[in-house]
């Protein structure tokens, strides 16, 4: 049997037809294929850029970690020898707030995050130190709303530097000394955290020179945690003083 002009044509049309849809699936199938293997490429971008960022927070960490511990740990001690023979008791007390302190920044640097108590005992143990150094010239306080977990983790040494450009740049500047506030509150699945002096303000003479870096530092460690959902700010009342704000997410049941 041979076919006629017009059996050519259909064969031929249905060859054409599966040529077309073989290709066409070819193609599906092959694009599909290169879809897969650049979306598992990016991932794997997005996973070393994860842990560049991881990686910068955690020499940022060590940096602000260095720049704090050395001239505080110096002036303390120095303090600490002269209260040994002045006034023993007081000596004694000086030497369970620098120990607890140092108890917590130990914890503190063996982790990425660390239990919100932990950072308080850190920062009431630091003004407390602080506090014998300056005398009747600085006094503190804590306020903590009741819908604050304090089992909650955050990163280490993001509120530290606040209290110490507190100290350094607002209190210890004034003449007749002034006040400290923390307060902490928690708002729509954020931690908000101020801490508050009257001190001399942006218009007064620090006595110790600052570059503005831990601030940066915290800065940065937000962008690279949270992206644009945290923030930093810091503003000077009417009433005076300076008044620095921090929000950020916190985590539950972590210990890292």
């Amino acid at each position: 049997w041979v076919p006629g002009e017009s059996g050519l044509c259909q064969l031929f049309s249905l060859l054409g037809s599966a040529l077309f849809f073989s290709t066409l699936m070819y193609y599906f199938f092959h694009n599909r294929e290169k879809a897969l293997r650049y979306e598992s490429e990016l991932k794997q971008v997005r996973l070393l850029q994860v842990e560049h960022e991881k990686a910068l927070v955690t020499s940022q960490l060590q940096v602000l970690q260095s720049q704090i511990e050395p001239h505080f740990l110096f002036n303390t001690l120095a303090n600490l020898q002269v209260l040994i023979d002045a006034d023993s008791t007081k000596a004694k007390l000086l030497l369970e707030r620098l120990t607890e302190l140092l108890r917590i920044s130990l914890k503190k640097s063996r982790r990425e995050w660390i239990m919100l108590e932990d950072e308080i005992d850190l920062l009431d143990a630091y003004l407390g130190i602080q506090s014998m150094r300056l005398g009747d010239r600085l006094s503190y306080r804590f306020i903590i709303d009741e819908n604050v977990n304090l089992s909650w983790n955050i990163p280490p040494y993001m509120l530290q530097p606040l209290v110490e450009n507190a100290v350094f740049h607002g209190i210890e500047p004034r003449k007749e000394g002034g006040k400290i506030t923390v307060c902490m509150n928690f708002k729509e699945e954020r931690l908000l955290v101020e801490v508050k002096d009257n001190g001399v303000g942006f218009e007064g003479k620090s006595l110790h020179k600052g570059s503005g870096v831990s601030l940066d530092n915290i800065r940065q460690r937000l962008k690279a945690l949270y992206g644009d959902r945290s923030y930093i700010s810091i503003l000077a009342p009417e009433s005076g003083g300076v008044i620095t704000k921090v929000e950020f997410f916190p985590r539950e049941g972590c210990n890292d």
